[in-house]
């Protein structure tokens, strides 16, 4: 979703928003990288839910006050679409954050 944010950024008339949507895709592209290649199994001392659980909520942050700025204040669809998109993103990193804060959801029950 930040990717897709960066590039609609990209496209409208202002770019002055699209280092945020950046960073943040570069920032998970690292996390999945770590989690895929063991490296939290190597770097014991990192607590690496909470780096996530941090790096959710900052995004989620960043992207509800870009995409209220460019929703309000852009005229062109690039910053309407990115800002449209932020919104999804806001909301899918409120979800990885109850995720990994949670735990993933178990059934309860005999369901047999």
């Amino acid at each position: 979703m930040s990717f897709l944010t960066f590039i609609c950024y990209i496209a409208s008339i202002p770019v002055s928003f699209m280092t945020a949507p950046l960073l943040e895709f570069l920032f998970a592209l690292f996390i999945f990288y770590a989690y895929s290649s063991k490296l939290n199994e190597k770097f014991t001392g990192v607590h690496w839910p909470l780096m996530d659980f941090l790096r959710c909520v900052s995004a989620a942050i960043i992207y509800f006050v870009i995409s209220i700025i460019a929703i309000s204040q852009r005229s062109d669809g690039a910053a309407k679409a990115a800002g449209v998109s932020a919104f999804g993103g806001v909301f899918l990193c409120q979800g990885n954050v109850f995720h990994v804060y949670a735990g993933p959801l178990t059934l309860q029950g005999d369901f047999s």
